[in-house]
């Protein structure tokens, strides 16, 4: 049986990367310990299961759910390439926030993987497709230059379901380890009565890093009675759990 082109480079490329260490790409597949399943080391089984679907469409390629795992029928779908038609011009804005999403998602070797790909947030198989992407996003984000693509839980990943378009303020008040007023004036309440930041970590649910941020550039003007970045008043009721928690330190 001939063997078709397109499979058979899909196929070779797969074991390239994954066993030879000539490859330029090894490092970042078999260097990691990326390995093809026990299947797909048949290049017929491979064509069974992958062939149908990489005929189909010529800009599909082979790409992993999980970047942490082998390659395997489990792990493993088609995803659609920009494919751009002779003479077309696609919105560099559209197509950019598309690049990056997929990149810090998919890609190992890009600057911001580790707080996305390797957080698990991941790319949804309806996006991961550009055309349908632009569909659902791409009027919203040419209409204002000002909003980006966010995600509404920054645990989950890029879907219509998770992501919105919002200003850069909107963002920061979104991310990981964002402190809210209130919160970030107890914070400063408890260091001036010399609880510990492990303490306060456990009992206000943030990270202990958020807290160390906070002392070494606020903390002085809260001392000094300057005006730090979003403060507010704090009432007693707000104040009650972390004197309880003081007082109970405190009798240890």
């Amino acid at each position: 049986m001939r063997r078709d082109p397109r499979i058979q480079r899909t196929w070779a490329n797969m074991i390239a990367r994954c066993y030879r260490p000539n490859n330029p790409a090894y490092e970042r597949y078999g260097g990691r310990g990326i390995r093809v399943c026990e299947r797909w080391l048949d290049f017929h089984l491979f064509a069974e299961d992958m062939g149908d679907g990489i005929l189909a469409d010529l800009f599909v390629y082979l790409s992993r759910i999980d970047d942490d795992k082998d390659y395997s029928p489990e792990n493993c779908l088609l995803v659609g390439r920009v494919k751009k038609k002779r003479n077309e011009k696609r919105p560099l804005r559209v197509q950019t926030c598309w690049n990056n999403m997929i990149a810090r998602c998919h890609r190992p070797t890009h600057p911001a993987y580790k707080n996305y790909g390797a957080r698990g947030i991941k790319v949804c198989e309806r996006w991961r497709h550009y055309d349908l992407f632009a569909e659902d996003m791409g009027v919203a984000l040419l209409a204002d230059p000002q909003l980006t693509l966010d995600r509404i839980d920054n645990n989950k990943g890029y879907n219509p379901e998770n992501c919105r378009l919002a200003s850069w303020e909107l963002q920061a008040r979104n991310r990981r380890g964002a402190i809210n007023p209130y919160t970030r004036r107890v914070i400063f309440w408890c260091l001036k009565y010399k609880m510990k930041q492990i303490h306060i970590a456990t009992l206000l649910g943030v990270d202990q890093s958020s807290i160390c941020y906070l002392k070494k550039k606020y903390y002085n003007d809260f001392l000094n009675g300057g005006q730090s970045p979003n403060r507010v008043d704090v009432s007693n009721k707000v104040l009650e759990p972390v004197r309880l928690a003081l007082h109970t330190e405190r009798r240890k």
